[in-house]
């Protein structure tokens, strides 16, 4: 079955479930990129940030471990010595944790960050040891020099680290921004494919639909101008496609019935001929008798208009003789 075969609300429904798979493909596509997105960040939360978090603390743990020892050196305060010691303790625990945030990947400086430490745990523990067992100032001062370049060199190593490590988060960074990119990318080209899709879908349904209606309307048109032969081809099996076929049959009915009228109005017009030409040769009769009654009545009134004047002419006799009586009546009188 071929799409324009389809019913109309077949047509439409396949054109939103185009739509919306796409729409969930750019939705998988967003997913996917914030998952491709979301991993960088979380190594760096992972890895990164502790790491630097711990080289930070150890950083301010050699400091503590510094400022111990000079004020055990200025104030001889057991407490200063016992403070010391907590911040070697606490360095080494830090290391430890930067260890395991490190996951072994960096060998080479813990091992040097070990060795850092145990120099200046042990620098200081001979220092205090110099101090209380009230050895020479210049001695004292000279492993004070010592343990100070130690701590420097911590300080530049542990620096070293954090820059390597910022580094790597650049980079990381750099990473995200070009995946950002391509994913931006990829979304605006999926949504400018999905927008162009959209349109051919809508040309091509709302053709598929807008069209046979044009031609029925066309047709239409055309029949009410009195124009019947008209033929409307079926261009689908939807809906429209049998609108065509049941206009079809009524243009064919149409036509029958035009032609029913024709031979209706024929039939007529040969029954209003012969009714006509009866009608004419009944009034030519009814003439040719009313001319006939009429020359009949005209010749008897002839003879009445005849008969009266022989009437009168002998009434004016008689009137005459009735005159003449009494003339002779007078004269017989005059004689007597």
């Amino acid at each position: 079955m071929t799409f324009k075969n389809l019913k109309i609300r077949a047509k439409l429904l396949i054109g939103f479930m185009t739509i919306a798979l796409l729409v969930g493909v750019v939705g998988l596509i967003s997913i996917n990129n914030f998952k491709i997105i979301s991993e960088p960040f979380e190594k760096a939360r992972e890895e990164f940030v502790p790491a630097v978090l711990a080289i930070e603390n150890m950083r301010h743990s050699s400091g503590r471990m510094t400022l111990a020892l000079y004020k055990y050196l200025l104030y001889d305060k057991e407490e200063y010595k016992i403070g010391f010691e907590v911040a070697v303790t606490e360095a080494a625990e830090i290391l430890e944790l930067y260890e395991s945030a490190e996951a072994g990947e960096e060998a080479k400086i813990i091992e040097s960050f070990e060795q850092h430490i145990a120099a200046l745990s042990n620098l200081g523990r001979q220092i205090i040891q110099l101090k209380e067992q009230g050895g020479a100032k210049e001695a004292v001062l000279l492993e004070g020099e010592k343990f100070h370049e130690a701590h420097q060199l911590f300080q530049i190593a542990l620096g070293e680290e954090i820059d390597r490590d910022y580094e790597d988060l650049a980079q990381v960074f750099t990473e995200v921004e070009r995946t950002v990119d391509q994913g931006v990318r990829a979304i605006l080209f999926a949504a400018v494919f999905i927008f162009a899709l959209a349109i051919v879908l809508g040309y091509f349904i709302s053709r598929s639909i807008s069209k046979p209606i044009l031609g029925i309307r066309d047709a239409a048109a055309k029949i009410a101008q009195g124009d019947i032969d008209v033929t409307i081809k079926p261009r689908s099996n939807d809906e429209i496609g049998e609108l065509a076929v049941t206009f079809n049959k009524m243009i064919k009915d149409l036509e029958r019935s035009r032609s029913a009228l024709e031979e209706a109005k024929v039939v007529l017009e040969i029954k209003v001929r012969a009714r006509t030409k009866e009608l004419k040769d009944l009034s030519e009769s009814l003439e040719q008798q009313v001319k006939e009654r009429t020359k009949e009545i005209q010749g008897r009134m002839n003879e009445l208009e005849r008969f009266q004047k022989l009437v009168i002419g002998r009434e004016l006799k008689m009137i005459e003789l009735k005159k003449e009586l009494k003339k002779l009546k007078k004269e017989f009188k005059k004689k007597s």
